[in-house]
């Protein structure tokens, strides 16, 4: 594979993944078509969906959730896994700007019919027609759970929880969101660096089960660091 090549696989990653400020900064300097004086042009949608990144990696979760409602006006009643990941941000922002009574509230009134409504779907999840166009419950079930568990510790920061306080999860959540609008927009939800990354994945497994899974496997993870 060229470096042009590479150079391409980079820049649609980070268009697919809404950081525009970083595509234009990473097309000037590899010299892509549309980077110096022919400047690349997001669409509209590209635009509002980078800006919600930004809100949510910012923590401005109010904000993120009227821009998605203002361009994106479905998106929330038919992404279900999305809308508990912004309920379950919401809330930890209240407990990070020590509104612990406000989160309390929000919990009530929010988390908790979430947290019914797909409990009870895990539990129809055996039959086959109730599967079909449902989002990951048990997903969705056991992240609320483990975010109203802040609750439970006096210092959260502190807490085997702490991980949900962090600026990796508003990303985690940022991620989330992404892929829903990209979804709703009937665009493909992995970039195709992400798409290769998987193929050659999945090859390396092959080959090792071919060899009688011999040999040590694959872990993407470790062949990116070497």
């Amino acid at each position: 594979m060229s470096v042009m090549d590479m150079n391409r696989l980079v820049a649609n990653f980070l268009r697919h993944e809404g950081y525009l400020d970083s595509l234009v900064s990473f097309q000037e300097c590899a010299m892509l078509p549309g980077g110096g004086e022919e400047q690349w042009s997001s669409s509209e949608s590209e635009e509002k969906r980078s800006a919600i990144r930004q809100l949510i990696i910012q923590g401005n979760m109010d904000k993120a959730e009227e821009a998605i409602r203002e361009r994106f006006p479905s998106l929330l009643e038919s992404k279900r896994r999305a809308k508990a990941f912004i309920n379950g941000q919401k809330f930890i922002e209240m407990l990070l700007a020590e509104r612990q009574e406000d989160a309390i509230m929000f919990a009530r009134e929010n988390l908790a019919k979430v947290l019914h409504e797909s409990s009870t779907d895990v539990h129809m999840a055996d039959c086959p027609e109730e599967k079909q166009g449902r989002p990951p419950t048990s997903e969705i079930v056991s992240y609320l759970e483990e975010v109203i568990g802040l609750l439970a510790y006096e210092d959260p920061a502190n807490s085997p929880l702490s991980h949900l306080l962090s600026s990796e999860h508003r990303k985690k959540v940022a991620d989330v969101v992404n892929t829903a609008i990209l979804e709703h927009e009937n665009v493909g939800s992995r970039s195709e660096l992400e798409v290769l990354l998987k193929q050659l994945v999945a090859c390396q497994d092959t080959l090792r089960r071919m060899k009688g899974s011999r040999g040590p496997k694959f872990v993407l993870e470790e062949a990116i660091r070497r």
